[in-house]
C-alpha cells in the first residue's frame, strides 16, 4: 500500500532515534561513569561540607562531560536534522547581546513575583560551585568547560538538532520552537522552566533563521558564559537570585 512515509520511517525515525538515544546517553553514561569519578578526585575529610560539596560537583562536572561527549559522537554517527553551517561569530554575539536585556528583565520580573509569593529557585550545583569556589581549585576549570562547552553543544545536538526538526514539520515551525523550548525549560526542573524555555525559543529562533546548528550553539555557549562570569563577579547578585 502507498502512502507517506510515516514516523518511524526515513528522515522522522533517523531523527526520533537521535533525540531518543541522546537523552538516554545523557542520562546512563554518567552514572556509569560515576564511580570512577568519584573515586578520581577522592573524598573530603569528615564533617568537612564544603569540602565534600565540592569534590561532589568536580566528579559530577566529569562524569557529566563524558555523557556530554558521547552525545557529539552519537551526532558523528546520527547526523542531526540542522546542518552545522558556518556564519560569521558577530551575527550571533549581537542578536545574543540584543537578547539578553530582555530575557534579564523578564526573569527579574519572575523572580520577584516569586520570591513575593514565598517561593525560591535552588541554584544548579555546578553554578554555586563557581560562584564560591576560588579559580586556583584543580578541578575549577573543568566545571567552567563542561558548563560552558559541554552542555551547550550536547543540549543544542539533543535539542535543536533533533527534537526540534522532527516537530516542526507536523506541528508548524512557531510550535515546533515552542515545545522544543518547552522541553527544554523542563528538562532544567520544573522551577527553571519558564526562564529557560524562554531561552531555548530564542535558540530555536536563531536555529529557523539561519539553517544552522552553530548560532544556538554559540549564542548558548556566550550565556553561559555570561551567567558564570556575572555570578563570579558579583556574589550579591547570585544571593539575591538564590537566597539560602
Amino acid at each position: 500500500m502507498s502512502g507517506s512515509p510515516g514516523l518511524l520511517h526515513g528522515e522522522p525515525a533517523r531523527l526520533a532515534i537521535g533525540f531518543v538515544a541522546g537523552f538516554l546517553l545523557l542520562a546512563l553514561v554518567p552514572a556509569l561513569v560515576w564511580p570512577g569519578c568519584r573515586e578520581l578526585f577522592g573524598t573530603a575529610s569528615a564533617g568537612d561540607a564544603a569540602a565534600t560539596f565540592a569534590r561532589k560537583v568536580e566528579a559530577s562536572a566529569l562524569a557529566s562531560l563524558v555523557g556530554m561527549l558521547a552525545v557529539g559522537g552519537l551526532a558523528v554517527v546520527v547526523r542531526p536534522g540542522v546542518p552545522l553551517r558556518p556564519l560569521p561569530l558577530p551575527r550571533t554575539a549581537f542578536a545574543y547581546a540584543a537578547w539578553l536585556p530582555l530575557w534579564a528583565l523578564l526573569v527579574a520580573l519572575y523572580l520577584l513575583v516569586l520570591h513575593a509569593a514565598g517561593g525560591r529557585i535552588d541554584a544548579q550545583e555546578p553554578l554555586r560551585y563557581l560562584a564560591y569556589e576560588t579559580a586556583s581549585a584543580p578541578a575549577y576549570w573543568l566545571v567552567v568547560a563542561t558548563a560552558v562547552i559541554g552542555a551547550p553543544l550536547a543540549e543544542e545536538l539533543l535539542f535543536r538538532g533533533f527534537l526540534q526538526p522532527l516537530l516542526e514539520p507536523r506541528c508548524g515551525r512557531v510550535l515546533g520552537i515552542g515545545a522544543t523550548a518547552l522541553l527544554f525549560g523542563l528538562g532544567h526542573g520544573l522551577a527553571y522552566a519558564l526562564p529557560i524555555g524562554l531561552l531555548g525559543a530564542f535558540f530555536g529562533w536563531l536555529v529557523q533563521r539561519h539553517g544552522s546548528l552553530l548560532p544556538a550553539i554559540v549564542a548558548h555557549a556566550l550565556h553561559n558564559a555570561v551567567t558564570v562570569a556575572a555570578m563570579v563577579a558579583w556574589p550579591p547578585l547570585f544571593d539575591w537570585m538564590y537566597p539560602r
